[in-house]
Parts: C-alpha cells; structure tokens; sequence
C-alpha cells in the first residue's frame, strides 16, 4: 500500500496575484477625498457603484447559455455571469459594511466585513483581506522576525560549541613547573576573559532570540485577529474552530487528512492552511480542477459583450484559479498528484480566448497572423478589436438592409423555404362571392355563387324543395324546451315533497295519541 507523501512546504500560493477589477481596486486604495469616503461608507452607493461596475462585462439580463458551448450538469465554482442573491445583499445593506484600520500616520484603510453572500464575493473577501494584512505589515514582520530568530538561534548554537571548546582546552592544557601565583594568574587572563566574553554573548543572543520569538509571535497573532475582525459574528464562528483545531489541538490533521503532532502554534504556514480550510466551507475540493476546465472547454464570447470586457473577465477568473483548492489539498491525493490551483500562463490564456470567439473571427486571425498562435494578451487584444469592428459593420448591414432591398424582396413570392430547395407555397388569393339571382330576386347574394344558389332556378322560379327544407329546418328553441321540462319536474317533485309532509304528520299524530292512552 503506497503511502501519501507530506506536503512539503511552499506549495499553498501563498502570495499568490489575483486580476482585480475597477472596482477592487477602488476598494484597496485608502480614500484620500470626501467622495470616496462618503461612497465607502454607505452600503447602498457601493452596492450600487458594484453593479455599475459589471454592467459592461456582464450585462443585466445576460444568460448562461449566451457565454457557454454546453449544458453542464454542475455548475462552476464562479462562472461568467455573476450570479445574485438578492436577500443576502438586502440583509447585508443593513448591517456593518466596513472596518476601518491605519495603516500609516494619517492613511485610513477601510475593509470589508464578510457577512453572507455569494462564492465570488467570498473569494474576493479572502483576498481582500489578505492584503489588508499585507499592507498592515503583518506578514513581512513576521518573516523578519522568523529570520532574525533563526539567525540567532544559529548564533546561540556557535556560541555553546565556544565554551565547550574553551572548558575542554582548558581541561587538557598541561601544567608547567612554576609558582601557583604564576599558574593561576596565566589561567585566568587566557581562558577567564574569552569565557566570559563569549557567556556575555550567549546572553545576547539568548535575549535577542527571546525579543524575536516573541515580536514574530505577536505578528502572528495580529494576521490571525486580523482576518477574524474582518468576519461578522456569525461568520467567525466558522473560523474560531478550524483555527483551534489547527494552532491548538495535538495531535491535529493537516490538508491532505495526516496526523500530525501538535500543538504547532500560530505561524504564516498555519494562518495558510486555516485560510485553504476556510475556503473549503464554501468551495468544494477540486473547484481549481472545475474552474481550469470551465476556462478552458466551455466558455464563449457573448455577442452582447465587448472584447475587451470579455478578456478583462476571462483574466479575472483565471486569477482565482490560484486560489481555489484542488485535490491535492484533500484527503483523497494520491502520489502523482499535483497541486492544480496554478493560474494559466499568458501565452496559454491567449490561445484560450482566441477559441472563445466565433469562428469567422478565428479565420480572420489566422489569415491576418498566417496561422501563428498568439503570445500575449495585449496583441491579441488589438487584433481581435479590429476584427470586431469589421465584423460588427457587416453584421450590421445584414442586419438592417437598405429599403431598395427590402423592396426587392417583397416583390419576390415563391421563395424558398428556409432549409429546404423547394419553393415555398404561394398563399391562396382570396375571391368574392356573388350570385346575380338572389340579387336580382332579393336574398343574400354574397354567401355564395350563382352556380351554387339554392334557392332560384335559372329562371328566377323559387324552388319546390327549399321552403320544406326552411320548415323542416326549423326547429325548437333547446333552452326554451329544457326550461319547460325542468318546470314540470320541479312541480311534480313539489307535489310529492307534500304528501309526505302530510304523511309523516299522520303518523306523528296516531303515536302521540297511542302513547297518551
């Protein structure tokens, strides 16, 4: 039975770079004017300035079947369209949007809170987030006070290896024939100082390793409070546990389901792993895997989208790749298992949206570069612009013909039939009716024909059969006839209804007469 290897250290992107949109980048950018701080502060103009930032990339109204090749049976970890939840917004809009931090003397960062909503806004959280410890200084202080540590630590260890090197000098140094007072006083001017400064040293060193693990720590237990202060009550819950489960338990199990002694404390690796954890509560265990493949097989350019919203789009869901999970991070990894959560290189990307766009845009390509596959976005991008212009005027003279055409076309019949190489069916024309001898004798003359009158000979004579046929055609009104049976029933039922009124009181009256005897 193969084992699973340990995950070795480094492989969470931890700093990894997501494409941001207009508006996060408004978002991480501390305000400096009135207008920015009035906008960040008041949920309704930021939900607001949110949806006018989409408005181009993904129009109201778009569909999921404008942008993909296919029906999937499971739907991506973020797709195309940004999907709405209207009642998380609502509830959200009432409650507290952001936290404000200092970042320098005078700088105000303002944060968002994560209360609900829907997985992008969550991903985009946890990125925002993650830098807002980053421009804090958090996470570099740490690493420089991890270093320092190990630094010291380093020097402790060559400081320790000193004394014993000088005790066990010391020790084999042999006697020579002189006056104790000599001896004694060589002894302590050679081996006393060099002991002492190195012991003054180790004492250094000991407490500058102590200040270091002691400000790396702190470090990490800001990041920790950090990311925990940037959840709403009900959202931290979450996070408390798996952050106890991690820093604190022993033994405590990693990503990949192995147990592991503990407790192992609050670390960069540790605040990593909490945060893959984290993410594991919303998203599922391969959502890179999903992601890469959506990306790759089943989106399309929308006709109502610009190219260059497209691409800014496409670009933003390939930065979340990185940091999605994938199987590697899960109990079920084997051991040829890579970490997918890895964004596709820009060359890829290219080619990528180069098959998103409609074929006759791909030709145009292909004639114009002579079948060279593309290398970046930018060039791609100029060159798939021009071709929408082109493409976009001929569409639109299809689209809309000149009146010359549409006379043209209006004249043709018998056209036709879309898919099909026979002609279409000409409608049939219509013809009045009219018969000279009702005319001529009275009757109504435009039901019918001369050749088919039924009621006038050639003659004019009125036919035999066509008064026997009008009274023999007479018949009775039904409504008046089944209103006259429904009377007589009903009178007859009344007249029975009596009789045994009459009855009854009868027999009432002979046992009441029977029972008083």
């Amino acid at each position: 039975m193969t084992s699973r290897p340990y995950r070795p250290v480094g492989t969470i992107p931890t700093n990894a770079h997501y494409e941001k949109t207009s508006f996060q980048r408004f978002l991480s950018d501390p305000p400096r004017s009135f207008f920015k701080k009035l906008i960040v502060s008041t949920p309704r103009l930021l939900r607001n300035l949110h949806t006018m930032s989409l408005a181009k990339a993904a129009p109201d109204g778009l569909k999921d079947r404008e942008c993909e090749k296919m029906v999937l049976r499971e739907r991506p970890p973020i797709p195309y369209v940004p999907e709405k939840d209207s009642v998380q917004e609502t509830v959200s809009s009432f409650k507290e949007a952001h936290l404000k931090t200092l970042i320098k003397e005078g700088t105000e960062l303002r944060v968002p809170i994560w209360h609900s909503g829907t997985r992008e806004a969550f991903l985009i959280h946890v990125g925002s987030a993650r830098e807002a410890i980053e421009k804090k200084g958090y996470f570099k202080s740490f690493e420089d006070h991890s270093e320092d540590y190990s630094e010291n630590r380093e020097k402790v260890k060559e400081l320790k290896k000193q004394l014993e090197a000088l005790k066990e000098a010391t020790a084999a140094q042999p006697q020579e024939k002189a006056p104790k007072e000599t001896a004694a006083e060589a002894q302590d001017d050679s081996t006393a100082s060099l002991q002492a400064d190195t012991r003054t040293e180790l004492k250094q060193a000991l407490k500058a390793a102590e200040k270091a693990t002691t400000l790396r720590d702190k470090a990490a237990a800001d990041m920790f409070q950090l990311y925990a202060n940037l959840l709403s009550v009900d959202a931290r819950y979450a996070w408390n546990k798996i952050v106890q489960e991690q820093t604190e338990a022993d033994p405590y199990q990693d990503l990949q389901g192995l147990t592991r002694k503990g407790p192992r404390g609050m670390s960069r690796t540790s605040f990593e792993d909490c945060v893959m954890f984290h993410l594991l509560t919303v998203f599922p265990n391969n959502a890179a895997e999903q992601e890469r493949y959506y990306i790759t097989n089943v989106l399309k350019k929308p006709q109502r989208v610009s190219i260059r919203q497209f691409v800014q789009r496409v670009e933003q869901l390939n930065s979340y790749i990185a940091q999605l999970p994938c199987w590697y991070y899960s109990p079920s990894v084997k051991v040829k298992t890579v970490p997918m959560n890895v964004s596709f290189a820009e060359a890829d990307l290219a080619s990528h949206v180069l098959r998103m766009c409609p074929y006759t845009w791909q030709d145009q390509y292909n004639l114009h570069e002579k079948g060279g596959a593309p290398t970046d976005i930018r060039s791609l991008l100029q060159s798939l612009e021009a071709i929408e212009r082109v493409c976009g005027q001929e569409g639109s003279s299809k689209s809309n013909p000149s009146r010359d055409e549409k006379a043209s076309h209006s004249e043709k019949k018998g056209t036709k039939r879309p898919g099909t190489e026979s002609p279409r069916v000409p409608k049939k024309v219509r013809t009045e009716k009219h018969c000279d001898l009702c005319k001529k004798h009275g009757g109504a003359y435009t039901t019918h024909n001369t050749r088919d009158c039924r009621r006038f000979e050639k003659d004019g004579t009125e036919k035999s059969d066509f008064r026997a046929a009008k009274k023999s055609g007479k018949n009775p009104i039904p409504t008046k006839q089944s209103f006259a049976q429904l009377s007589d029933k009903l009178d007859k039922l009344e007249k029975v209804l009596k009789k045994r009124d009459t009855k009854k009181r009868k027999r009432r009256r002979s046992e009441s007469d029977s029972d008083s005897e």
